[in-house]
């Protein structure tokens, strides 16, 4: 389809219309897309033997491409004395949970329930710790619909009296 976009020739002497204005938004987001994909690749090509150079064991991790790898390599490169542990790797990455407040109160057994849940893997990140994550299950909504609300018994015997159908029925014309 990019390629298609790609290639479409819209007239500009109709460029007032919408279906050109589309055709001319399309062409030009293709064409960007592909510039900006032969430019990836040709920078991957690069990063691939630069960081197998470093440390090719890393390149061998289920997951762990060359833009994670190399990813991995800046973060810890000249900080490697402050990686004492898993904690520090997260906290060095801006990964690591906060702490909380200290004017927060601490949880009773009404919310212990609720924050005990783990929080589930993000499927769109790009770590190679969810390389082979599936993706949640869908959580059913439980919450009531609001999208029609609920009338009062007092309301219905309203709706049925000839004076809420005359102010209706003016409303409609009159609209």
């Amino acid at each position: 389809m990019i390629a298609t976009c790609a290639t479409l020739r819209p007239d500009r002497a109709d460029a007032a219309t919408p279906a050109t204005a589309v055709k001319l938004a399309l062409r030009c987001l293709a064409r960007r897309h592909q510039q900006l994909s032969a430019e990836i690749t040709d920078l991957d090509e690069l990063l691939e033997p630069l960081v197998a150079a470093i440390n090719p064991d890393l390149l061998a991790v289920h997951g762990v491409g060359p833009d994670v790898a190399g990813q991995l390599l800046v973060t810890a490169g000249e900080n490697h004395d402050r990686l004492t542990s898993e904690a520090a790797f997260a906290m060095l990455c801006g990964a690591a949970p906060s702490p909380p407040a200290p004017a927060k109160p601490a949880a009773t057994a009404s919310t212990a329930a609720v924050t005990d849940k783990p929080t589930p893997p993000s499927t769109a990140s790009y770590s190679p710790a969810y390389a082979g994550t599936p993706a949640p299950a869908p959580t059913p909504n439980d919450a009531p619909s609001k999208a029609c609300p609920r009338k009062k018994s007092s309301d219905a015997s309203s709706d049925t009296s000839p004076a809420s159908s005359t102010n209706t029925s003016q409303q409609t014309i009159l609209n």
